[in-house]
């Protein structure tokens, strides 16, 4: 009998749920003073529909707004703030696509719009074109804007291109802008943690729980943190405060069972992976992770049963072919384990091939 591997998969919740810190606002600053005697006679009518479309804007009429953006443009077809405003309305309309439009139109009269550089950056965020997006922010930074929001979705584009470092100091710049903005420190955690760097990732998730104490998925991501250290009882008790701010926080619940499953408490690490299944029926981990507990117990059919759902859900899910294998082959069905060996293998699973040494 040779030597079994349980390989259990942890699901991680890296960075926020990106709150938006600019939500495709327009600038007040560029509102006209309408005591001022400076508009120019041939512009004014321009200038009054841009004004009422700012005025509107501010309203949430944003249909409305529009028209008389509309209305500035065909008097005085170059008006960079109108058709920039005009894009923030059309967004907010989920107009994606017009909101573009009117983004490249503002910047091709004035190329020196750091704000619409910014925006379309966001908008093309919020479509998860990151590269593009990326692009963006850089340009709004070489046009002097430089606040918080731009170098924390400039974080954010860095950490989904597994650029961690760039990432970080992405982060760090956006804390200098807003020195408690829980979110950076929570996703700065996360970047640290991609670089195994786990007490400065520690440091950062504590800091985002001292200025949100809500914020569940920092504990969730300390508790994490805590798990890769081999402090399994520290991230239980990290789990069970996202838990009880979210209740129905399957991420969370799956980690807390896993986290059980390394303190051996096998039946507790079962019911938290049922309890995440029964809040999301399709995940796909919860239910690998429920086989290798129930593998524990020497619950061999139970565990193929739960194993079969994860690889229905996940065909290619390599993992859970080569925990089938070892129950299947507790169960003595050797060629059953065999072939799930090999499949696993062939998806790339370490040490699999090893296990197929004595199959035909």
């Amino acid at each position: 009998m040779k030597k079994l591997l349980i390989l259990l998969t942890a699901v991680i919740m890296y960075f926020s749920a990106y709150s938006i810190i600019y939500p495709n606002t327009f600038s007040p600053d560029t509102v006209v003073d309408k005591n001022s005697a400076q508009v120019v006679a041939e512009d004014q009518e321009a200038e009054v529909a841009y004004n009422n479309g700012i005025k509107l804007l501010s309203e949430k009429k944003f249909k409305e707004a529009i028209e008389e953006f509309n209305k500035a443009i065909l008097a005085k077809p170059k008006f960079d703030k109108a058709f920039f405003n005009r894009g923030s309305a059309k967004v907010e309309l989920n107009d994606l696509q017009g909101a573009l439009n009117d983004y490249d139109e503002a910047l091709k009269v004035n190329s020196e719009m750091g704000n619409a550089y910014f925006s379309r950056g966001h908008l093309k965020f919020t479509m998860n074109k990151y590269p593009e997006a990326l692009e963006d922010f850089n340009l709004a930074k070489t046009k002097n804007f430089k606040e918080v929001g731009v170098f924390y979705y400039s974080g954010v584009c860095k950490f989904q291109a597994a650029d961690y470092k760039g990432a970080v100091d992405e982060y760090s710049e956006a804390l200098k802008y807003k020195t408690d903005y829980a979110y950076a420190y929570n996703d700065r955690g996360s970047a640290k943690k991609q670089l195994e760097d786990m007490d400065g990732a520690i440091a950062d998730y504590t800091k985002a729980i001292e200025l949100d104490k809500n914020l569940y998925i920092a504990y969730n991501n300390r508790g994490s943190c805590k798990r890769k250290k081999n402090d399994f009882e520290g991230a239980v008790k990290d789990y069970d405060e996202a838990i009880k701010i979210k209740a129905d926080y399957h991420v969370a619940i799956n980690n807390r069972g896993s986290a059980r499953y390394e303190l051996k408490n096998y039946k507790e690490a079962i019911e938290d992976f049922n309890k995440a299944i029964s809040i999301k029926s399709d995940y796909e981990y919860a239910y690998n992770n429920l086989g290798t507990a129930y593998f524990k117990l020497e619950q061999y059919n139970e565990s193929i049963k739960a194993l079969d759902k994860a690889i229905q859900l996940k065909p290619d899910y390599g993992f859970a072919y080569m925990n089938r294998g070892n129950s299947k082959e507790m169960n003595r069905d050797v060629e059953g384990a065999c072939a799930d060996w090999k499949k696993a293998a062939e998806l790339g699973v370490k040490n699999a091939q090893s296990f197929t040494s004595g199959c035909k």
